[in-house]
């Protein structure tokens, strides 16, 4: 599972400059949590990772914890999308797994 640190709502607007880790906790995300925001429009794009920062600063947010098969993964709801993550306490990073529509994201495949 490839990771990718550091990114911040600026490597979305397309620059690498002003990205950082949050003074919260980091930030790193999954190769296909990358793959999921990319498919994304550019406003969702923004408006997810805005709340991803949001909440590895603060730890503002409406997030759960989950149950069953998804035991230690938390979800954190951005509008009409679901963000999968999980904490890192070794690194104090928050790892972002998947980014999935609402309608799809709890569903087995």
């Amino acid at each position: 599972m490839g990771r990718c640190r550091g990114w911040s709502s600026a490597w979305l607007r397309g620059s690498q400059e002003g990205a950082r880790p949050l003074s919260g906790r980091s930030v790193s995300y999954t190769t296909r949590a990358v793959r999921d925001l990319k498919r994304l429009d550019p406003a969702a794009q923004r408006r997810v990772v805005d709340g991803i920062d949001r909440h590895a600063l603060t730890g503002a947010g409406d997030v759960k914890r989950l149950r069953g098969t998804r035991r230690g993964s938390w979800r954190l709801r951005v509008g009409d999308w679901r963000v999968l993550f999980t904490y890192d306490s070794a690194e104090k990073a928050v790892v972002i797994m998947r980014v999935e529509h609402r309608s799809a994201v709890y569903r087995r495949k």
